[in-house]
């Protein structure tokens, strides 16, 4: 569990890093997330929510002048949390990931209210004053 929780820790802060450095060269001082549902209608279709949540990263990364992630950036993370300690510990993952102090605008596309957590990562959105788009 010691390796595991290693490897956890450094995707994190692997994360933040990449993070920072887009905050760093951004000119406008702005990084954007693009969140949606991923697991909410079970495994089989968490593929086509992550195509969904691809698509609607790579449109709004055309419509804004600052980089924009998504959880596609950093799924291994996410997916080595959830599975090895459950959905809490993922939550626990994206909240220190929107408290980083880096993210400043969060988009959050059709059906996010449908997932426990995407619902979680707009309430941390809105608790830390980040700029909340909803997507049409």
């Amino acid at each position: 569990m010691r390796i595991i929780n290693n490897l956890l820790l450094k995707n994190k802060l692997r994360a933040i890093e990449k993070l920072k450095q887009a905050s760093e060269k951004t000119s406008v001082g702005k990084v954007g997330f693009v969140s949606g549902k991923i697991m909410a209608d079970g495994l089989i279709l968490s593929f086509l929510n992550l195509g969904k949540i691809a698509r609607h990263t790579r449109n709004v990364r055309k419509k804004v002048d600052f980089p924009v992630f998504s959880a596609v950036d950093f799924l291994l993370s996410e997916l080595l949390h959830s599975t090895y300690f459950g959905k809490q510990a993922g939550d626990q993952y994206w909240r220190e990931i929107f408290e980083s102090n880096y993210i400043t605008d969060v988009y959050m596309i059709p059906g996010w209210d449908k997932s426990r957590g995407s619902v979680n990562e707009y309430n941390i959105a809105k608790e830390n004053k980040l700029r909340v788009h909803l997507i049409g």
